[in-house]
């Protein structure tokens, strides 16, 4: 039989001890025999095998992503916006797409992966970040796991054995205090007179709400008059909470709950509290434009949103409070991921010298010698 483009034959039927056997030779040596009774099972089973290959060499790379696509759809229920942003990761390191789905080898994905990782975009004129490729890789990895199980498109991951390459940064970059101060200090003002955008980054920045969150919270979230804001499923906004640890009541600082009891006079339960031009929910990147904004117009660096998430962690823990009760607060199953990623380098530093000095006591004044 002759070699198929993806490297994969099928051999025999050969006598074997009265009985027959064929081989399946899969790319890069791998050898599997199937031992049968008669030649003519044996040849039954080629033909099966062979009917198997063709199918397989006829499914394309370009065909398994949009199966893909309608997968996360259908059956994992992923929002249409987040469907999209996969694919459009996926389509940017899978670059020939036309190709049959069995012809990707770990040698080609490695050199897909190390494509990605040194193309220089058109927009930023550098590289992808260390996080973004890898997330990209990983991505790719998920899909094609979900290619070998329950589709059983292929028989092994050709990107199991590829290796991310540089480091990776835990956390966003982060104002200092006296930063946080001066665009707390703006937000009030600009919230005072009406601006949505100040009340979205002060409740990022005090109460660690995600993007996300922000833009589809409703009249009915905000709860106890004002004292509570719930993170939950919106339909409304098409809206999914992260994880279970995401549905949860967020204490609302004292200093915003006036803005929230504004937005919510007279509106039904299921309005939003921020409403785009369009009367719909506003995308979450629109919190990432008002931190910007909010941050040229205060003088201090610009952050991005998911930065005051991680600002709201460090403040809390600088401020005593356990850190069980601030992963809780920002909705993560494992106070570890608050600590690795959230909390600003050299939290769990500072933490510590603070229970030192604690166990030490305070500094007696040295006794006068007479």
């Amino acid at each position: 039989m002759p070699r198929r483009k993806n490297g994969t034959r099928v051999l025999g039927p050969y006598p074997y001890r009265g009985k027959f056997r064929i081989f399946l030779c899969e790319e890069g040596g791998a050898k599997t025999a199937r031992l049968c009774e008669t030649e003519k099972e044996a040849l039954k089973l080629k033909r099966t095998i062979e009917a198997e290959l063709k199918e397989r060499q006829e499914h394309t790379i370009a065909d398994s992503l949009e199966a893909y696509g309608e997968h996360m759809l259908n059956v994992k229920k992923n929002k249409p916006a987040s469907v999209n942003t996969t694919l459009i990761r996926l389509r940017s390191f899978f670059s020939d797409q036309d190709l049959p789905l069995v012809s990707l080898s770990p040698k080609r994905c490695q050199g897909y992966y190390e494509a990605l990782a040194t193309r220089v975009s058109e927009r930023t004129g550098k590289p992808p970040a260390v996080d973004s490729h890898r997330n990209i890789l990983a991505e790719a990895r998920t899909f094609l796991n979900w290619c070998i199980k329950p589709q059983q498109w292929l028989k092994q991951n050709p990107l199991a054995e590829v290796t991310g390459q540089g480091k990776r940064r835990h956390g966003k970059p982060q104002l200092r205090i006296d930063e946080a101060r001066k665009l707390r200090t703006l937000c009030h003002d600009k919230a005072a007179q009406g601006d949505d955008g100040a009340v979205a980054v002060l409740l990022g920045m005090l109460m660690g709400l995600r993007a996300g969150e922000i833009v589809s919270s409703t009249a009915r979230d905000v709860d106890d008059e004002g004292r509570i804001l719930w993170v939950e499923d919106n339909e409304t906004a098409a809206f999914t909470t992260k994880t279970r640890a995401s549905k949860r009541p967020v204490p609302v600082w004292e200093e915003v709950r006036p803005y929230l009891l504004t937005r919510v006079k007279d509106k039904l339960p299921d309005a939003l509290l921020f409403q785009a031009d369009t009367g719909g929910p506003h995308w979450r990147d629109w919190v990432r434009k008002q931190t910007k904004r909010l941050c040229n117009e205060a003088k201090v660096p610009v952050v991005c949103a998911h930065s005051l998430r991680g600002f709201a962690a460090t403040l809390s823990l600088l401020s005593g409070v356990p850190l069980s009760q601030v992963a809780a607060s920002l909705g993560h199953e494992s106070p570890s991921t608050t600590m690795q990623s959230y909390a600003a380098p050299g939290t769990r530093e500072h933490l510590a010298s603070q229970q030192a000095q604690a166990v030490l006591g305070p500094v007696r004044s040295p006794e006068k010698t007479p």
